[in-house]
């Protein structure tokens, strides 16, 4: 759904669907390098895989603007600020909202 938000608000977006191997999610960054990248959490058990993705990204691209977001978010509050990202969505709007003023759109 966040994907499709920011499509409607006039962003262009590679959606790589859920589950994604994070060596994948390297090659890609590497391959076509994002303004930035989100990266959304439904269940918390799929946390420790979110954090491995932003650390690994984080080492190969430390500019890179990373966004995060899910209901996940919601059970562990500050996650956001442990995860040292460059903001968290509450929800799609949101994401959206802060997306524009993060990059001047």
């Amino acid at each position: 759904m966040a994907s499709d938000f920011l499509e409607m608000a006039g962003f262009e977006v590679r959606f790589l669907g859920a589950n994604v191997p994070t060596a994948h999610l390297v090659h890609m960054v590497r391959e076509q390098t994002p303004d930035l990248l989100a990266l959304s959490v439904t269940m918390t058990y799929h946390l420790p895989a979110l954090r491995a993705a932003v650390d690994q990204v984080r080492s190969a691209f430390p500019q890179l603007r990373i966004a995060v977001g899910g209901l996940a978010f919601n059970w562990v509050p500050g996650l956001e600020n442990d995860l040292n990202v460059s903001f968290h969505g509450r929800d799609a709007r949101e994401l959206v909202a802060s997306a524009c003023r993060l990059l001047g759109v």
